[in-house]
């Protein structure tokens, strides 16, 4: 009864699935691509980046057409290992098919064999599709005399595969170093296509014939790891994706070949996971994955850009796969509204939340939009010095020829005493399973730590943009405070307000009493709070005190308290750059104990990328990690790209006195970020950034402005302090005050104290409902988080257990490991070192030997019976976190090597 039972669901699932098809290909049908979106596709070979045994990297652009370039361009580094498109060479030959031939390409694509031979696949305009090699130095050492050559033969020319009407495919290396083709050629000028896979077989060229469909776009393709297996995966222009998966060893027998439909989709990308096929494909404007079991017909579509709710009306494509080192893909896509590209980690379960890339920066006069479109993107996974960077090269081929190309690391861990790991991006793990990340909110103080004076005080109207410093058990804090005239109605009449830096101090950090220092005066009072030497400034250009850096390591102590602040117009001085760039002034100013200061030096910010409106800073450190001495100290603020738009700035220097904007910036904007996505005018716009070390750790705390007096703190992290990701955007660091509260209008950051055992937040609040000023009322407020509690991981909603394992970890000098986590009685963490090699437990280290977590701490030693990291045999391990709710879940904040 249960057999036949069991038969009939599943035939009625068959009849089901069927008509769903039938459905989906009829309206499909009825929506046959147009011919602009069908020559998209038919073009969609993606491989743009190789890099040789050496470290050099050649890049395949696609350009606009013309008599020099046919549509692409070649390029190789002239170092090893390049690090942006400025180090790549003039354009190299292409191979011709004919020495008179003046053909123009329609799509390529390229690769390196073990052999350092560069492989070269491409379609021209009038459908041949042709294939040529050449070995990779002579590319480099000669190129005026290097000749590409016949695959076989290795006379001069090219192998044509296939004489017309066909489109290259992909090509692949396999393990072994050899090289695949994939192309398809119409059938007797019919709609069928028939799909080939061809390779050099023992020095003699080989093609196979798989299988033939109507309105097939050319296959992407997959190579299992072991080299025994392959998978392609085919579009069509009705949106069905069709999958054929085989041995290769199978190819030469007469075996038939059948391609199969798949499930929905086009474009897609490709990778083995463990024996089966991760896809990601294009669905409408989306993105959608598919997990293929090559054994089964049926495939279930999932939803991936549409998850992230900034994504839902964008427009996304192009995507793209890469392996790294750890065997973990990362997925790289286009996002055409937001002109920049976005990528994706897959954690064995579900993807990461998703991260937001390069973008191609062109400014116009106005700084309208400084983003330019992306049409196109390559991806190439084990570049860098030690093989582990992802290399990234984006462009524009219709309306500029832009190109750019960075290097993404992948993140490497080791075990040094004090190496400490948070979650920000995930990147420190490698699967997960019913576990999300949640951005902390910070616990507010109640009432604000400091307000403005009385009338007559030069910060009667408020107190903002505070900076608090603990030294000898005494909290201090600098802080802008601004005056009004009374009857002044500014903007609309009387005298502009200014502002001022006052200095007060707290015994506890939260009961600040503003401190007489008699330096300076202001009005008939004689013995204000007013610190001495810095300049009152106009409200527009407000002096900043919460990016003031004590900068402990300057040898000269006059010099170790340092502040900078932007003044419209030029330097007064003339620099070697200014006949090159565009400047303004950043004013350097010093002091001995933060009262008393002097102007260090008028120096200048260069704008290699045009100059903004405004710029300015309002974080400012010595970066003690950066190996480059040109940016040894950076700065961060609020960059004014014209009236209307502004974003988070960047400049760095060597000196803290000249300075040089970033030519990208803004770093981060709203283009990114805005939901929806808005790239000029006054709200849905990045306003102050305060950008701060935390480990090694560039953490951000920036506004992000809804309207003019709707403006929320979130959280931004970088790696290198220049490339910034989101973590969880719509998610607020600090949240505003219920209606009619002090602060519930706008919170405005400032670099954090790391005091003990918690991180205090100053922060500054605004409540505009109660007055007509266009200020508002503002005054400085605290909250406050746990000890690298700016995130944490836990278990997802439904949830009774999850899993959290980190990459391979390389053995170093520790020997305990320390967990940051929150347990209640009723949940627990469990932890095991797990074997990379084997993906087993460590015999001793496993989850049964692990004593449980089940309190409250910020350094829970982990503890497997009497043994330690020490004992641990192998040089490298993995991480596996095991988290068990109870009426709550555990929280996991991070963990340490001590």
């Amino acid at each position: 009864m249960t057999s036949n039972r069991s038969k009939r669901r599943e035939l009625l699932g068959t009849f089901i699935y069927t008509l769903l098809f039938v459905f989906s290909e009829t309206t499909a049908l009825q929506a046959d691509h147009n011919k602009m979106l069908q020559q998209e596709f038919r073009a969609g070979i993606s491989r743009r980046v190789a890099c040789d045994s050496q470290g050099y990297c050649y890049l395949l652009l696609p350009t606009g057409r013309s008599t020099d370039n046919k549509g692409f361009t070649l390029k190789v580094s002239r170092e090893p290992h390049p690090l942006e498109i400025s180090q790549f060479s003039s354009a190299l030959p292409f191979p011709m098919l004919q020495e008179s031939d003046a053909e123009e390409i329609f799509s390529a694509g390229l690769s390196i064999d073990s052999e350092d031979f560069l492989h070269l696949i491409w379609t021209t305009d009038d459908g041949q599709t042709a294939y040529s090699v050449i070995e990779s130095n002579q590319l480099r050492i000669d190129k005026d005399n290097a000749k590409w050559l016949h695959p076989v033969n290795k006379q001069h020319g090219a192998l044509i595969i296939s004489p017309s009407q066909s489109w290259a495919g992909d090509i692949c290396r396999s393990p072994s170093g050899d090289i695949w083709l994939t192309w398809t050629t119409t059938v007797d000028n019919s709609q069928e296509m028939a799909v080939y896979l061809g390779s050099l077989i023992n020095g003699k060229w080989q093609s196979f014939a798989l299988d033939r469909q109507k309105k097939l776009y050319p296959p992407s393709m997959a190579i299992s790891h072991d080299g025994v297996f392959f998978n392609l995966a085919c579009g069509d222009t009705n949106g069905i994706t069709h999958m054929l998966h085989g041995r290769f060893s199978e190819l030469s027998t007469t075996r038939e070949w059948d391609l199969q439909q798949s499930h929905s989709g086009n474009r897609p990308a490709l990778v083995e996971l463990n024996g089966d096929y991760l896809a990601v494909h294009e669905s409408g404007d989306s993105l959608k994955y598919t997990l293929l079991d090559p054994e089964a017909n049926r495939q279930q579509s999932h939803p991936l850009t549409d998850l992230d709710s900034r994504m839902v009306w964008d427009t996304m494509h192009s995507p793209q796969i890469v392996i790294d080192q750890y065997g973990v893909p990362w997925m790289f896509f286009i996002n055409s509204t937001r002109q920049h590209i976005f990528y994706s980690r897959w954690l064995g379960t579900r993807w990461s939340p998703i991260l937001n890339g390069l973008w191609l920066t062109q400014n116009t006069a106005r700084f309208e939009s400084n983003q330019l479109d992306i049409d196109w993107l390559g991806v190439e996974s084990g570049l860098g010095s030690d093989n582990s960077k992802i290399g990234i090269t984006i462009g524009n081929r219709h309306h500029s020829l832009k190109t750019r190309f960075d290097l993404l690391s992948v993140p490497a861990l080791k075990s040094n005493v004090g190496n400490k790991i948070l979650f920000f991006d995930l990147k420190e793990i490698q699967h997960i399973d019913g576990i999300t990340l949640r951005v902390n909110t910070a616990r507010k103080v109640a009432d604000p730590v400091m307000t403005g004076g009385k009338p007559g005080d030069f910060d009667s109207q408020g107190v903002s943009k505070v900076a608090v410093h603990k030294q000898n058990g005494v909290y201090r804090a600098w802080y802008t405070g601004m005056h009004r005239e009374p009857g002044s109605e500014w903007p609309k009449s009387g005298p502009i307000p200014y502002v001022r830096v006052g200095y007060a101090e707290s015994p506890d950090g939260i009961h600040f009493k503003k401190k007489p220092l008699g330096l300076s005066p202001f009005g008939s009072n004689n013995n204000t709070n007013i610190v001495a030497g810095l300049p009152a400034t106009p409200i527009f250009r407000p002096i900043v005190p919460s990016g003031m850096h004590i900068d402990a390591t300057d040898p000269d102590p006059n010099r170790r308290y340092k502040l900078l602040t932007w003044t419209g117009g030029r330097p007064a001085r003339t620099s070697e750059n200014s006949a090159m760039d565009d400047e303004q002034t950043w004013t350097l100013w010093t002091s001995a104990d933060g009262l008393s200061w002097k102007e260090a030096s008028k120096g200048g910010i260069r704008f290699p990328g045009g100059m903004p409106a405004s710029f300015s800073p309002q974080s400012m450190f010595q970066d003690q990690n950066e190996l480059d001495p040109a940016k040894k100290y950076k700065a961060y603020g609020f960059i004014g790209l014209n009236n209307d738009r502004r974003g988070a700035g960047y400049g760095y220097s060597h000196d803290s006195i000249e300075w040089t904007a970033d030519p990208r910036n803004p770093i981060f904007g709203a283009a990114a970020r805005a939901t929806p996505v808005v790239r000029g005018g006054k709200v849905q716009q990045i306003h102050d950034a305060s950008v701060f070390k935390y480990h090694q750790y560039y953490l951000a705390l920036y506004q992000y402005q809804r309207g003019g007096d709707d403006m929320a703190v979130e959280l931004a992290m970088s790696r290198d302090g220049e490339n910034f990701i989101y973590v969880q955007p719509g998610s607020e660091v600090i949240r505003r005050g219920d209606a009619g509260e002090w602060d519930c209008d706008m919170i405005g950051p400032s670099v954090p104290l790391i005091d003990e055992d918690e991180i205090k937040v100053y922060y500054s609040g605004y409540r505009f409902s109660e007055t007509d000023l266009i200020e508002g009322e503002h005054a400085c407020g605290l909250a406050t988080l746990r000890l690298d509690g700016f995130t944490h991981v836990r278990l997802e909603d439904g949830r009774s257990e999850g899993i959290v394992t980190t990459i391979p970890i390389d053995r170093a000098d520790a020997a305990d490991l320390f967990v940051n986590a929150f347990c209640t009685e009723e949940s627990r963490i469990e932890v095991e070192l797990v074997d990379p090699k084997t993906g087993k437990p460590v015999p001793h280290f496993t989850r049964m030997d692990c004593t449980m977590i089940k309190s409250d701490s910020l350094a829970h030693r982990v503890a497997w019976g009497e043994r330690n990291l020490a004992d641990i045999p192998g040089d490298s391990f993995q991480i596996r976190f095991y988290l068990t709710g109870g009426e709550s879940s555990p929280e996991l904040y991070s963990f340490e090597f001590k």
